[in-house]
Order: structure tokens, then C-alpha cells, then sequence
């Protein structure tokens, strides 16, 4: 069984996961496959054989039954089943940057429609490969030469990919890039591995929906509006004013939010002098709260997994933003509690260090590269 790569979960240095597996009734020689003959599926593979039976019908009347055949179980498309067990790097077709992982033990068949792969040149090192394609400077010319598409993303196809800048490295130089690489993808599944624990956590919380006044202190409550209505109104109507102005405010700080909400914007909360706030690019649009210390970082945990289950933010609201970011739980058991704030912190940490490695990598790619710093402006500034 092997898994399926089959969607655009591969990211930057970020080992894929799927839930779907291959069933794959094939030997592989010299980047050869061989079809298993039935008599050994049955022999050697029972459960695999029984399933394959179960759904004989379905695979024997493929492509108006050209599979009616002794060899009905055999793949409709079997062209590259040889060369999929091999150390390559993956990379999702639409993306909005070059992000590539590595399947160093060559678990991962990819489709090399909706995932494609991308195999090392004899002698060089996988992870080198990976940390050059991921860098700033091969981005930078991918976004400028890709075919574009929808909302920011771009095509990475063969035709896109394989004229991006690779630095020739001395042994030593790709050993360096290579080792930054291969503790960049254990740094991110680390904190992939902690952010699941948090959601599993917090999944099991009774969450309430906080007053919309909790996110923006400053709102007007209605009493205030109530107060400040024209005298000229009375009662019902006032009340009714008060209203209308409230929804108004509201709206106007929906739109605001909306405006930042853009395709590969970064979303992240931040806990700085008891003050918590929400980010998007390093922008506070969330300000101002001020929650009792004893719930602060519950809180902030709590942020992250919502500003990390957002994949794709320009298709949200404003108001739908404010809806996921006040849907949170001030407190929960003690034991849940204090697993989420530590586990919160190790994904600070990752982060921390991520950062770190990936500035680090970028400058040993510019010096390969010999870049003049103009040009390491230019891209920074991309």
C-alpha cells in the first residue's frame, strides 16, 4: 500500500500527508513495473486479492472494457508506476510560491497532474535542491516567468520549473543548505505535529461565541448610542437609531478587515504586554484586549489554530473573521490548559527557529548566486 499524493497539501519543507492509500499490485525493477500475476496476489496478498476481487465488475468494464482481460486489475495508466519509488522532491501544481518537500525515501506517488515531482541530478544532495527551490531568489524569478493564475496563484508545471536558478555549490556549500533543509522540514512538521495536538485539545471545549465588543473595545455600546441619539427622536425611535448606528460601526470594521484579507497575507495573534491582538502581515487589525492574565495565553493558543486553519483568506469576510476570532474559550480543565499553552509554545519556538534557518539559507543562496545587494533588495522587497 503507497500512499496518494492527490491535492496540493505539499508545502515548503513540509513532509505531506494523505489519507489516501494506493493499493499497488506491481514489482518494481530497474524503474520497471511488472504486474503481479494473480496466483501470487492470491498467494502472497489474500486481503489486497479479496479486496481487488470485490471490485472486479467496476475495473473489468474501464474505458468500455478494453480491461476484460486476464489482467483486469492491472493500472488504466502505468507509464511512470517505475519511476515513482525514488527520492524527489513534490510540488503541488497551483501554488503562490515555489514550496517543494522531500520524499527522501520515495513513499509518495504523485499523479503529476494535480502533484508533480522533481528528481536530483546524480551527486546532488535532495535537501540541497529543496532549499534552493524554496529560497527567495528562485520564487522571485518563478513568480515573474510562471503562467498565472486566479487569486495570486501560478502554474508549476515542468515548463515553469525547470529553468529556475540553481547556484552551483562547492561540496561544503551543499552540504550547509542541505542541513539547514533537512532540519527546516523536521522543524515544520514539529509544528504541524503540535498545532494538530492543539486543535484535538480544544476540539473538545465547549466553545460560546464572545460579544463582537470583546474583539473592538472601542466599539460604541448601544446605551452610548442610545444617549447620543437627536433629541428630536423619542422612545422607539431612538433606540431604533441607535441601532442602525451600531450596525453601521460594525460594518464599517468589517469592510476595514476585508481590505487586508488578500491572497498569501500572513495571519497570526500576538500576546505583547498583556495585550492581545490579531496580525494579518504584521498589521494589527485586532488591537486593544486586554483579557485577565490567568486566560492570555489560553487565548492566544486558541488564535493560532484558527489563524492556521486558514488556507485561503481572501475568500473570507471581515465579518467572518471576527465570527472565528470571538468563537473561542477563556478557560478549560487545568490539564487541558497547560497542554495547550506548552504545546503553543513549542510552536512558537519552531516558528522562532524557522525563521531563523530560513534567513540563513537565503543569504548562502544569494552569495552562490553572487547577488549584489540591490538585487537582494529587490527581492526581499518582492
Amino acid at each position: 500500500m503507497k500512499p496518494l499524493v492527490s491535492g496540493p497539501e505539499t508545502s515548503r519543507y513540509l513532509t505531506p500527508q494523505t489519507k489516501t492509500c494506493l493499493l499497488f499490485p506491481y514489482t518494481v525493477s530497474e524503474g520497471r513495473g511488472t504486474l503481479i500475476p494473480a496466483s501470487s496476489m492470491k498467494a502472497l496478498y489474500p486481503d489486497a486479492w479479496r479486496y481487488l476481487k470485490e471490485h472486479e465488475k467496476e475495473l473489468r468494464a474501464r474505458e468500455d472494457r478494453k480491461f476484460d482481460t486476464n489482467e483486469w486489475y492491472q493500472f488504466g495508466r502505468s507509464q511512470n508506476i517505475g519511476r515513482q519509488n525514488v527520492q524527489k522532491l513534490l510540488v503541488a501544481q497551483t501554488v503562490r510560491t515555489m514550496q517543494v518537500a522531500a520524499d527522501v525515501e520515495g513513499t509518495f506517488y504523485v499523479n503529476n497532474v494535480r502533484v508533480n515531482s522533481i528528481v536530483a541530478s546524480k551527486n546532488v544532495s535532495i535537501y540541497a535542491l529543496m532549499a534552493a527551490l524554496n529560497g527567495k531568489a528562485a520564487g522571485f524569478v518563478f513568480k515573474r516567468t510562471a503562467k498565472p493564475k486566479d487569486n495570486g496563484y501560478f502554474q508549476a508545471n515542468k515548463q515553469f520549473i525547470s529553468y529556475l536558478p540553481i547556484p552551483n555549490a562547492s561540496p561544503k556549500d551543499q552540504e550547509a543548505l542541505a542541513r539547514h533543509a533537512e532540519r527546516l522540514q523536521s522543524l515544520h512538521d514539529e509544528r504541524r505535529k503540535a498545532l494538530i495536538s492543539i486543535a484535538k485539545y480544544i476540539s473538545t471545549l465547549r466553545v460560546r461565541r464572545r460579544p463582537v465588543s470583546w474583539l473592538f473595545p472601542d466599539l460604541p455600546d448601544l446605551d452610548t448610542l442610545i444617549e447620543g441619539a437627536p433629541k428630536r427622536l423619542k422612545g422607539a425611535d431612538r433606540t431604533e437609531w441607535a441601532k442602525e448606528r451600531f450596525s453601521r460601526e460594525l460594518e464599517t470594521r468589517y469592510e476595514a478587515l476585508a481590505g487586508h484579507l488578500k491572497p498569501g497575507v500572513e495571519l497570526a495573534p500576538e500576546l505583547a504586554d498583556g495585550e492581545l491582538r490579531f496580525l494579518i502581515d504584521n498589521i494589527p487589525v485586532i488591537q486593544g484586549i486586554i483579557p485577565p492574565p490567568d486566560q492570555a495565553p489560553f487565548l492566544l493558543a486558541q488564535w493560532a489554530i484558527i489563524a492556521n486553519r486558514i488556507s485561503e483568506p481572501e475568500k473570507l469576510s471581515g465579518k467572518k473573521i471576527v465570527n472565528l476570532l470571538r468563537s473561542v474559550s477563556p478557560d478549560a480543565e487545568p490539564h487541558i490548559k497547560d497542554n495547550v499553552i506548552h504545546l503553543q509554545k513549542v510552536v512558537a519556538g519552531n516558528e522562532t527557529d524557522i525563521a531563523a534557518l530560513e534567513r540563513q539559507v537565503n543569504l548562502l543562496i544569494y552569495r552562490l548566486h553572487k547577488l549584489t545587494n540591490n538585487d537582494i533588495i529587490m527581492i526581499e522587497s518582492k
